[in-house]
């Protein structure tokens, strides 16, 4: 069994070393022998820019997810580019991960180089992810989808730009001439390209 370090420095920068190395059944053992109290987590990982909550969220750590919340992790810490674990969530995990998320943070907050929203990056994910999208969806604000990014893009630009169709679909169900009017500096005829395939009216574009 991992020993564990006495000071809450040490004990903090062994927990992002296991995490580094992938060692997550010794992470976690030392996590269920913490108590709130004592639990001080909040320390991002000089090489990553993630924190550990952050980390056992891109790693698709569900029960790690779910202890550290539990010994009260804050889920609004950011990263050094300014994401939270909900945007690292949108673009790499399942929607389980999602879910718990976004019921503690802000879906509605912009983060990342780009001040995007976690939909912007569930939009982009190279293999798409549909059930992420509707949970996001449901739970931000109705007007998310018109939102664009620093580029200028909202979500159904990205969303075209990475293939994800069914995506593109989902976000049209909705606001579709609003979306379709809204300028961005980023004008592909990928989009024109999809939005035929699609059988969709391409009059606002």
């Amino acid at each position: 069994m991992t020993e564990v370090c006495g000071s809450v420095g040490a004990r903090r920068t062994q927990l992002l070393q296991l995490a580094g190395r992938g060692e997550w059944t010794a992470l976690e053992q030392i996590l269920h022998a913490l108590e709130k109290a004592e639990a001080d987590l909040s320390q991002v990982d000089e090489d990553s820019g993630l924190s550990l909550l952050m980390i056992a969220v891109q790693e698709n750590r569900l029960s790690i997810v779910e202890r550290l919340l539990e010994l009260e992790v804050s889920p609004d810490e950011k990263a050094k580019d300014g994401r939270t674990a909900l945007h690292i969530a949108a673009a790499h995990s399942t929607n389980n991960i999602v879910k718990i998320l976004a019921r503690k943070a802000d879906p509605n907050t912009p983060g990342g180089p780009k001040a995007q929203l976690p939909l912007h990056y569930a939009a982009s994910r190279p293999n798409g992810s549909l059930d992420v999208v509707h949970t996001l969806l449901n739970v931000s604000n109705k007007d998310a989808r018109l939102t664009p990014d620093e580029d200028g893009c909202i979500p159904l630009v990205l969303a075209v730009k990475a293939g994800n169709f069914g995506i593109v679909k989902e976000l049209l169900s909705d606001l579709s001439e609003s979306q379709l009017q809204a300028q961005t500096t980023v004008r592909t005829a990928g989009l024109s390209l999809t939005l035929c395939r699609l059988g969709l009216s391409l009059q606002y574009l």
